[in-house]
């Protein structure tokens, strides 16, 4: 048995992702193809369809010891939410698919959420993701001063409510020469309406956010499903990333998309609005009239590579 395949059984045995600065690779232990010279990455190799897989969830590096082949999947950070708001637009959605990585470093940017501001952006392996548009919101209540509407983003932020602001516009990615695979296409923040229901952040499968109606605020937009990564993304429906935010509402609360990680709106009696799911890209569910802000989920940068075909 060739030292790394020895190394990947062990690996799958262990049954549980690795940390690889507590594993202590060198690049020669793997042989040819592939060089783990990773700082901020977790491995798998336990995902039970043939493939590793590297994890980034925080800046890192990646250090490539031969030309090997891979997919490579960035999502950029969901947009925050605020006060009888908008919900979060859903961050960017990159794929490339069979990609040749040469020999070299390449840097590692995982987009952080935020719920003062558009989420980050993240960037990997010569792609970059934007991040979602933060919800339209108002910064005092009853006075409804210091209002702001939906930003654009790669999703947009749905408008606030109350005076039914308007809401940010989506952009529609594109994969930069010489890769192949997909990128989301980000749909609008809907509008908000002026008797305090917030529209929904706009989702990356070219899904606008709903407009806030009827006591009711507007459902999150659609995320981006990603079959090659379907072990990740969104919890209640794995491979889905970029799911905008429920708006905010004196009414019912409101779920974000459940494909793609967007958090549910508040009412005006529970008042919370839920964050964007960790690592999906999800946008934020805006806040009823006494909350504050909540952030957008963070974006990930993942790779996979198979082993038998980088020997």
């Amino acid at each position: 048995m060739a030292v790394k395949d020895s190394f990947i059984k062990k690996n799958k045995e262990l049954k549980k992702p690795m940390d690889i600065f507590n594993i202590g690779f060198v690049g020669g232990a793997l042989g040819g193809g592939f060089d783990p010279g990773v700082a901020g990455g977790t491995v798998s190799a336990d995902q039970g369809d043939g493939y590793t897989y590297v994890i980034w969830t925080s800046d890192g590096t990646a250090q490539v010891g031969l030309n090997w082949t891979a997919d490579i999947l960035v999502v950029g950070a969901g947009g925050g939410a605020g006060k009888l708001g908008g919900g979060g637009g859903g961050g960017g959605v990159m794929l490339a698919q069979n990609y040749t990585l040469t020999e070299g470093e390449y840097t590692i940017t995982v987009g952080e959420g935020s719920g003062a501001s558009r989420g980050g952006e993240s960037i990997g392996f010569g792609l970059t993701a934007g991040g979602g548009g933060r919800g339209g919101h108002f910064t005092s209540y009853p006075s409804y001063n210091g209002g702001e509407t939906g930003q654009n983003g790669s999703s947009g932020g749905g408008g606030a409510g109350h005076t039914g602001s308007s809401a940010g516009a989506g952009v529609s990615g594109s994969l930069p020469s010489g890769y192949s695979g997909t990128a989301s296409v980000g749909g609008d923040g809907g509008s908000g309406q002026s008797s305090h229901q917030g529209g929904g952040g706009g989702g990356a499968n070219d899904t606008n956010g709903g407009g806030g109606s009827n006591q009711v605020g507007g459902s999150g937009g659609g995320g981006l499903s990603i079959s090659e990564f379907d072990q990740f993304g969104d919890s209640n429906a794995g491979g889905h990333f970029g799911g905008g935010g429920g708006g905010a509402t004196f009414g019912s609360n409101v779920a974000g998309e459940v494909n793609g990680g967007g958090g549910a709106g508040g009412a005006n009696g529970s008042r919370a609005g839920n964050p964007g799911e960790a690592n999906t890209g999800g946008g934020a569910g805006a806040l009823g009239n006494q909350g504050g802000s909540q952030p957008g989920g963070s974006g990930v940068v993942i790779l996979r590579y198979d082993a038998t075909e980088n020997d």
